[in-house]
């Protein structure tokens, strides 16, 4: 009992060492854009290196948060508002289950985001910012295209999960993937 008892407090002490010691993530890039989401919006997202993302969205006076981590196929969405936290999940195996068990949908899904692309990216132009990381780094061209991904996903997925959500987080996930293999290219363990 007293080596049990022992054994838990020196992980309670190393526990905050270990996480002080976490590097955080590198910033790749930012998106910013006005009134994507609505009149008086603003929209502005961070992609990190290492996939998460962070994204702060302004409704006149109201601000929701949304942090997006991917693990794999999972991806976990944390939005917070003036009505508290919300947590979402979702299995993208699943969701390619299903897309591919229901290609009809798929297409009329894929055909309305395209057209909401296409109609915001002409009317509500994006600003993207990319880090020395992103832009200029080994791996510059994934890089921007996983802002780009990043923040489509975002804003795919600021209403909550959806076949759309869905969709526009397969394309992120396959972003990340091609961003994470150029960079084990360049830089190998």
């Amino acid at each position: 009992m007293k080596t049990v008892c022992l054994a838990a407090i020196a992980l309670a002490c190393l526990a905050p060492v270990s996480i002080a010691n976490a590097k955080a993530p590198l910033v790749l890039g930012e998106a910013h854009s006005t009134d994507a989401l609505g009149p008086n919006t603003q929209q502005h997202v961070t992609v990190n290196s290492d996939g998460s993302i962070h994204a702060v969205l302004q409704d006149g006076a109201l601000v929701t948060t949304i942090d997006m981590q991917v693990s794999g196929n999972n991806v976990t969405l944390t939005k917070r508002d003036e009505l508290g936290v919300t947590t979402s999940m979702m299995d993208l195996a699943a969701g390619a289950r299903f897309v591919d068990q229901n290609p009809a949908v798929a297409a009329i899904a894929e055909q309305g985001m395209s057209t909401l692309r296409a109609m915001r990216a002409a009317r509500y132009p994006v600003r993207y910012g990319a880090s020395p990381m992103g832009s200029g780094g080994p791996c510059g061209a994934e890089a921007q295209n996983m802002i780009n991904a990043g923040y489509a996903a975002i804003i795919a997925c600021s209403s909550g999960v959806s076949i759309g959500c869905l969709m526009a987080q397969n394309d992120y996930n396959k972003a990340v993937a091609a961003y994470n293999a150029c960079m084990d290219s360049k830089f190998p363990n």
